[in-house]
């Protein structure tokens, strides 16, 4: 037995509409959220170090500052700056290269 004023039935269960309501914002969110603000996630997730963090922040700002001034893609450029050490952290392969 469905309850319209909640859009659930007696069970708890969602109706189909409410529930399709909330997957259509949450695609809606994805497709709002920047390149920058997917990488910085990616970033926190796997670089522990703050001082390699600042790094990456740091070469983040130079290419979204340079992005602009050549009218590129500033949201991809960023991306590209805050992720540009990640290949090499997954591979061990920065090892003293930054400090």
């Amino acid at each position: 037995m469905s309850d319209p004023a909640s859009g659930s039935n007696v069970d708890g269960i969602e109706s189909f509409p409410r529930s399709m309501s909330k997957i259509a914002n949450t695609a809606n969110h994805m497709i709002s959220e920047t390149l920058a603000s997917r990488a910085l996630n990616i970033l926190h997730e796997w670089v522990r170090s703050e001082s390699l963090r600042k790094h990456c922040y740091a070469v983040a700002d130079s290419m979204k500052h340079f992005a602009q001034l050549r009218g590129d893609d500033v949201d991809l450029l960023e991306a590209v700056g805050l992720l540009h050490d990640m290949f090499c952290l997954r591979a061990g392969m920065c090892v003293g290269l930054h400090a």
